[in-house]
């Protein structure tokens, strides 16, 4: 990254940068080794993310919570709670979330 200006700032989902990795014409050592980590570690393709993404967001989480839940994809409670320890949530909405996932 040295000498290139951040333009923007946003939080995106390993399967948003699966796609735009996928556009770079001359990748680096770093950007194919990024690549291939996201193909290994996929749970589902970019539209059933982008899907469950907004589903969580309808439960009232915010944009960049649910984006790491979607990374992870956690198919138990206690997995979910793995990802959600430093998190101020409700112990209702676990099940909400587990819903969504498994949906």
């Amino acid at each position: 990254m040295i000498g290139k200006e951040i333009i923007s700032k946003r939080p995106v989902s390993i399967y948003e940068v699966e796609k735009l990795l996928e556009g770079v014409e001359q990748p680096t050592f770093e950007q194919k080794a990024s690549l291939d980590y996201v193909r290994m570690v996929k749970k589902v393709d970019l539209e059933t993310a982008k899907k469950k993404i907004e589903e969580l967001k309808e439960l009232g989480l915010d944009e960049e919570l649910a984006i790491k839940i979607v990374n992870v994809y956690p198919k138990t409670a206690m997995e979910l709670h793995a990802v959600l320890a430093k998190e101020k949530v409700g112990e209702d909405l676990y099940e909400k979330i587990l819903e969504v996932l498994r949906s």
